[in-house]
């Protein structure tokens, strides 16, 4: 399994992600990368926030969530993105959901790992090695 780097109209690997748990585990990915369409300079998202009535535009462009529950994985993960990284990573500890946030400065991306899952054994995230 791995995570995309989010970039718009490319794949390529962010994160490998290594899996060591008997049980069935969802990885659930929500991102702002791949649906989205420009008008006049401007970005927007597939994914509306419903605080706002509007596409996200913050910076955090992808959450993945890992979750024993499909369902709540897919839910946290939109839910998570409409928050960003900030807001989000405080919900993440509040309910000890592991999560990888990722945020996009220009060309740079920042990733950001709930305490959660910094600290769950049976989830490995490498870095891909390319030639």
């Amino acid at each position: 399994m791995a995570i995309d780097k989010p970039l718009p109209q490319q794949q390529q690997l962010q994160k490998i992600v290594d899996v060591i748990k008997p049980e069935p585990l969802a990885i659930m990915t929500s991102g702002t990368y791949r649906h989205y369409y420009d008008q006049a300079g401007n970005r927007y998202s597939h994914i509306i926030d419903a605080r706002r009535l509007a596409p996200v535009s913050h910076s955090t462009v992808s959450v993945t969530v890992f979750h024993d529950d499909l369902s709540e994985a897919d839910a946290w993960s939109i839910a998570l993105l409409c928050l960003g990284s900030a807001a989000g990573m405080d919900v993440a500890k509040q309910y000890g959901l592991s999560v990888l946030f990722i945020d996009q400065h220009q060309d740079t991306f920042t990733e950001y790992s709930s305490t959660a899952l910094q600290h769950n054994r049976a989830i490995t995230l490498t870095q891909p090695q390319y030639p």
